[in-house]
C-alpha cells in the first residue's frame, strides 16, 4: 500500500518550471527532487520521492477540467455506490475519478460526503478559473499566496522557502495567543493564507480572487434524546464503521500498527483493529523518566497483538519538538509537545508498519480533558472549543509520519462520529470523577477491553511519556503548563526554519532556548 499522501505545489502565472521544481523538491519527504507538469497556465509540481510513478493518480485531465488531488477517500465504496446510479462505470474508478464526478456533477457541496483528508485543485478550462478546496476537518493543509501575475498553492509552506514566490513574512509573536479563540484559517504568515477547513476559494488566471465559501462547518453541539442503551448502540456502530474505513487499503502484504498507551482510547482502537486484521502490531513509546509500558502490555495481551516498547532518552524530546515544527509546520507549543513522542515513535518503528492507527482525538469528543470547573451541562460547549482549535493547529497533518514511511489514520476523527459524539449528553460522559463514561462502559460491556483498562485513569500522550515535563525542564520552567514560555521557543524555531530557511539539523537549540527564556 502507499504509505504517504503526496504534497503538491501549483501556480497560475510565474514562476515557471525550474522554480516550480525547486519548490516541489522541498515537499515531504524532504529534499528528494521535484517532478512537474503543465496544463496551459496551470503548473503543478510534486516531490518525486512521494509521487514516484503514480503521477496520474494525483493529476488528471478530464477534458474541460483538470483535477489535482492529494488525499484519500476512506469511504470510497460508499461514494462509488452513490455515484454509480448516474454512471455505472465508476464501480472501478480511481479516487481522482470519483472526486471529479462528485464535484463536477454534484457541486462543491458534495465534498461534505467525503471522509478522509484531502487537498484539491480544480482547473476549469472553459471558465478560466481554478478552485482550491480542503477536507472538512482540516486534516490536510492547503495554502495560497499571491505571486507576480498569478497565485501559488501548496500543501506545505516549506515549498515557499526557496523565495520563488517572494519572501515569507512572519507575523510577530505578539499577534499570536495559542490560548485564544483563533479563526480556523489562521496563518502565522502575513502573505500566505489558508483555505479554511471545509472551505474553497476561486481564482482567475490572473490571480484575482473571484469567489469562495464553505461547504461544511462543524456544527455546534446539539442534544441527543434517547436512552444510554440507544446512544451506546449508535456509538458502537459509528466506531466500528470508522475502524472498517481506516483499515482498508492495506492489501495482503501491508502491516497494520496501532500506537498503544494502554489507556482507554488507544486500547479500544487496538482491540477493534486486531479483530479486523491478523498480525496487527502495537507500539508504545516512553522515556526513561516516564512511560506507560506496563499498562500497554496489559492492553496488548488482551487484544492479542504483537507488541513492542520503544524507550527514547529524555534529551530527544526537544529534537522531536523541532522536527514536529518543521514537518507538520506547527507553531503552537502544545501541539508540538504532543507530537514530540509521536515523532520518537515513528522514528523507532520505521519499516515495521505501513499504516498506523491512533486513539488521538477521543479526549476531545468524550470529555477526557474537561477541567473540574466544567460540569456535564457545559461539557459539550467546552469540547466544541477544543475541537475547533484543531482546525488551525495543523496537529493532524500527515507529513511528520510520512517522513518515516508511515500513513497515520485516526479512527475517532471523522465528521460523522464527531457530530454524534459532540451531541451525546454531557451527563453520559461525566459522572462524578469519571470521564468518558459512555465510551468506557461500551468498551467493557462489548468485551473490547478488560475492566482494568476500560476504567484506567486518563493520561495524555505528552504526559505519559513525560514530554511536557521534559520540555519545561529543558526551558528552565517551574510550571509545566507555562505554554506562553513554551510558545516563545516554538516561535523562535519556526522563524529559523521558515524565515531563516534552515534545516532542522542546523538549528542551534541552545541559542533558541536562551532566546525564549533568557
Amino acid at each position: 500500500m502507499k504509505t504517504s499522501i503526496p504534497s503538491f505545489v501549483a501556480t497560475i502565472g510565474s514562476p515557471r518550471e525550474p522554480a516550480l521544481l525547486e519548490m516541489a523538491g522541498q515537499l515531504s519527504p524532504h529534499a528528494r527532487g521535484g517532478k512537474g507538469c503543465a496544463f496551459g497556465v496551470l503548473q503543478v509540481g510534486f516531490n518525486a520521492g512521494a509521487v514516484g510513478d503514480s503521477f496520474e493518480e494525483h493529476i488528471k485531465d478530464f477534458g474541460e477540467h483538470v483535477i489535482v488531488w492529494s488525499g484519500e477517500l476512506l469511504n470510497r465504496r460508499e461514494l462509488a455506490y452513490l455515484l454509480m446510479a448516474r454512471k455505472p462505470s465508476l464501480a472501478q474508478a480511481s479516487d481522482i475519478e470519483l472526486i471529479h464526478e462528485l464535484v463536477v456533477r454534484l457541486g462543491l457541496e458534495a465534498l461534505q460526503l467525503v471522509e478522509g483528508r484531502f487537498a484539491l485543485l480544480l482547473w476549469d478550462k472553459r471558465r478560466e478559473k481554478v478552485v482550491a478546496a480542503r477536507d472538512a476537518l482540516g486534516l490536510m493543509p492547503l495554502m495560497f499566496c499571491s505571486i507576480a501575475g498569478g497565485v501559488a498553492f501548496t500543501t506545505e509552506v516549506k515549498a515557499f522557502r526557496s523565495g520563488a514566490v517572494g519572501p515569507l513574512v512572519l507575523k510577530p509573536l505578539a499577534a499570536f495567543d495559542s490560548s485564544a479563540e483563533l479563526p480556523d484559517d489562521f496563518s502565522m504568515f502575513e502573505n500566505v493564507h489558508k483555505v479554511a477547513p471545509g472551505g474553497w476559494v476561486e481564482f482567475s488566471v490572473t490571480g484575482v480572487r473571484t469567489g469562495g465559501g464553505r461547504y461544511f462547518r462543524i456544527a455546534r453541539p446539539g442534544s441527543l434524546a434517547g436512552s444510554v442503551e440507544a446512544v451506546s448502540a449508535s456509538l458502537k456502530h459509528l466506531l466500528e464503521q470508522s475502524l472498517d474505513e481506516c483499515t482498508q487499503g492495506l492489501g495482503e502484504s501491508g502491516t497494520l500498527g496501532v500506537s498503544l498507551s494502554g489507556g482507554l482510547d488507544s486500547s479500544v482502537v487496538a482491540s477493534l483493529a486486531v479483530r479486523r486484521r491478523s498480525g496487527t502490531r502495537t507500539f508504545s513509546v516512553g522515556t526513561e523518566l516516564a512511560n506507560e509500558f506496563p499498562e500497554a502490555r496489559v492492553a496488548a495481551r488482551f487484544a492479542g497483538s504483537e507488541h513492542s516498547e520503544h524507550e527514547a532518552p529524555a534529551s530527544s524530546i526537544p529534537h522531536g519538538i523541532v522536527n514536529a515544527i518543521f514537518y507538520n509546520e506547527l507553531f503552537d507549543a502544545l501541539s508540538a509537545e504532543i507530537a514530540a513522542p509521536l515523532y520518537l515513535l515513528y522514528r523507532s518503528i520505521e519499516g515495521r508498519a505501513d499504516l498506523l492507527l491512533t486513539g488521538y482525538g477521543a479526549d476531545l469528543l468524550f470529555a477526557g480533558v474537561c477541567p473540574p470547573e466544567v460540569g456535564p451541562d457545559q461539557a459539550n460547549e467546552y469540547l466544541f472549543g477544543l475541537v475547533s482549535r484543531t482546525l488551525w493547529t495543523g496537529e493532524f497533518s500527515p507529513f511528520l509520519a510520512s517522513r518515516f514511511g508511515l500513513l497515520v489514520r485516526n479512527p475517532y476523527w471523522n465528521s460523522r462520529l464527531m457530530a454524534f459524539a459532540l451531541s451525546v449528553p454531557g451527563q453520559m460522559k461525566l459522572q462524578g470523577k469519571e470521564v468518558k463514561k459512555v465510551l468506557r462502559d461500551l468498551a467493557f460491556r462489548e468485551g473490547w477491553l478488560p475492566h482494568e483498562v476500560a476504567y484506567r485513569t486518563k493520561i495524555g500522550v505528552h504526559e505519559g511519556s513525560g514530554a511536557n515535563a521534559i520540555f519545561a525542564r529543558y526551558l528552565g520552567l517551574s510550571n509545566v503548563r507555562d505554554y506562553r514560555a513554551k510558545d516563545r521557543f516554538v516561535y523562535a524555531a519556526f522563524r529559523e526554519l521558515f524565515i531563516g530557511n534552515r534545516e532542522v539539523e542546523e538549528l542551534d537549540l541552545e541559542r533558541l532556548r536562551k532566546e525564549a527564556c533568557g
